[in-house]
């Protein structure tokens, strides 16, 4: 969900067949970049868009709206979907939330009018440039190999990424069909060469002859079937499918139990890395403003690794400068081996 200017957004919800995928060991469910739900069939109920509705769409929107001295008058559209409670336009006096009619959707609704399909190209993109990645760090890995080690973790890493890669003025555009007094300088989605770049990064990958022979034709028509409604089959199927991996997949650890995986070592090695990238844009790149401009988005990025860094360090050397210090023993105790006798 996001607002009628494009500035801001809310977090993607997931809804998985599982409540705690294997995958997640070691990591905090409510620190995931999405909100997180499970059930059997990974479908959207009443039950869970009630939820997201009330307790995350409502307190974003007033935070939102306190955050910029705004008045916290705020209209909420979405489609006529059999999950979308009607009982949810009463809830707020300030959110109202109004349903657009039946059948309309791929007509007026805002994300409909090129959002979803333009979100759905950049996971598309991701997640081909994260293979081909992983095959200039590994000589030996094959395609299949690639997608065996793909976990539902990456796939929300992606899909992070790609929500944050759509830019305002896309988020903004969409609106000309209900609101085009809204709408600033916004031509169109650059479809073409989204789909240009997946091919380029198929061709790139080894081990399987499909990416090879990769055309934009193929590219075009599985993003189209992305767009085609789930059957009951297909639901039953995945159902099937979840029922057989529950013991692969789901992970008996406590969320709250899990352990921190950040050290100074990976810390340090990270920051290196950001350092040796910056570096080398500079040193290769003949526009230095543009290396710089690189340069600085980067640092700025990685500004909290690195405050994260330093705190560490700083406690770990008080815990070292602490450890010269003997306790004060208590009046009246002696820790030494010796007998004292007090002359009376």
């Amino acid at each position: 969900m996001a607002n009628a200017t494009g500035t801001e957004r809310l977090k993607p919800l997931i809804i998985h067949h599982s409540a705690r995928p294997r995958a997640f060991k070691n990591v905090f469910i409510s620190k995931l970049p999405v909100l997180w739900r499970a059930n059997k069939k990974a479908w959207m109920t009443s039950s869970i868009f009630d939820e997201w509705y009330i307790e995350h769409a409502i307190p974003a929107i007033e935070n939102v709206n306190k955050k910029h001295n705004m008045a916290n008058r705020v209209m909420v559209i979405t489609d006529n979907a059999s999950s979308h409670s009607k009982h949810l336009c009463t809830v707020s006096d300030d959110v109202k939330l109004c349903f657009l009619p039946p059948n309309v959707t791929s007509l007026i609704q805002p994300l409909d009018q090129g959002v979803i399909a333009l979100f759905k190209r950049y996971y598309l993109r991701f997640t081909m440039q994260q293979m081909a990645d992983a095959m200039d760090r590994d000589k030996d890995l094959t395609a299949p190999a690639f997608w065996k080690s793909y976990t539902i973790k990456d796939a929300i890493a992606n899909i992070s990424r790609a929500c944050n890669s759509v830019p305002e003025s896309a988020l903004n555009g969409v609106w000309r069909n209900i609101w085009p007094d809204i709408v600033n300088d916004f031509k169109d989605f650059d479809a073409a060469s989204d789909v240009k770049a997946i091919v380029k990064l198929g061709k790139e990958i080894r081990g399987d002859e499909g990416f090879q022979e990769l055309q934009e034709n193929d590219v075009v028509e599985l993003l189209d079937s992305m767009d085609e409604p789930l059957t009951a089959e297909a639901a039953l199927e995945i159902a099937e499918m979840a029922k057989e991996n529950d013991d692969d997949e789901e992970s008996t650890e406590n969320p709250a139990q899990a352990k921190k995986e950040m050290t100074i070592p990976k810390l340090k090695n990270f920051m290196q890395n950001i350092n040796a990238a910056i570096e080398c844009a500079i040193q290769d790149d003949h526009g230095m403003e543009r290396s710089m401009q690189v340069g600085d988005a980067l640092w700025r990025a990685a500004s909290t690794y690195s405050n994260l860094l330093e705190k560490m360090v700083m406690a770990q050397q008080q815990r070292t400068i602490t450890s010269f210090f003997r306790p004060l023993t208590p009046p009246g105790e002696c820790k030494c081996s010796c007998e004292v006798k007090i002359a009376k």
